[in-house]
């Protein structure tokens, strides 16, 4: 049961984790990942959970499937926040590590960090990632001639449909996807908090 679906400024931090986590809280075993490869020696000290794991510059966890805020209560119940995408090798890494999950299809989805502002008619319009950065578009899928985000027939309850961002595994990037389909997702442990715009758009009811 996730515990918590506040949501709050996150915590988040560094690379991959080859275990499958759960949507509960991390128990009390920490590791201290402050000298992972993107660490930053000044920083203040980060310490994730025992279930992440660094892989390439970061330090992630994928979470078993339910909806996108289930994701974003979860991530928040370890103190880390759904995955930020910075460049394109971290695409090529997570979707390297989501093809190595057991039970994930050619194409699953995982769930990332990518929201779009509330009642936005353009599914170009006013993508940013959870530290507030406007989403970069060489990113987006192009697979089978259809550009991503396309607001695709992943229909929502209401008008605006593919709000959230995923990594799809059999494109190699990232897509737009309703907030309420079950998939997994990736929790990054970065030590960086949730941005308040981002903050403000995943409050929004509609979301």
């Amino acid at each position: 049961m996730v515990r918590g679906f506040a949501l709050v400024a996150l915590l988040g931090g560094c690379g991959f984790s080859i275990d499958v986590g759960d949507n509960t809280a991390a128990g009390d075993a920490r590791v201290d990942m402050s000298m992972a490869p993107d660490s930053d020696p000044d920083a203040p000290k980060i310490v994730c959970p025992t279930s992440y794991r660094v892989i390439g510059t970061g330090t992630y966890t994928v979470l078993e499937p339910t909806n996108f805020r289930a994701h974003v209560a979860a991530c928040a119940s370890h103190g880390t926040h759904l995955a930020v995408i910075d460049n394109a090798q971290e695409v090529v890494d997570l979707i390297a590590f989501g093809k190595t999950v057991v039970g994930v299809n050619t194409n699953s989805r995982f769930y990332i960090g990518l929201l779009q502002g509330p009642m936005q008619a353009n599914p170009d319009d006013s993508w940013i990632d959870l530290q507030d950065r406007d989403a970069n578009a060489e990113l987006w899928a192009t697979s089978g001639g259809t550009n991503e985000p396309n607001d695709g027939p992943d229909d929502n309850e209401n008008n605006h449909q593919e709000q959230v961002g995923a990594l799809q595994l059999d494109r190699d990037a990232i897509v737009d996807l309703s907030s309420g389909e079950n998939v997994r997702a990736y929790c990054e442990c970065d030590g960086i908090p949730v941005g308040p715009k981002a903050t403000g758009y995943l409050a929004a009811p509609n979301l």
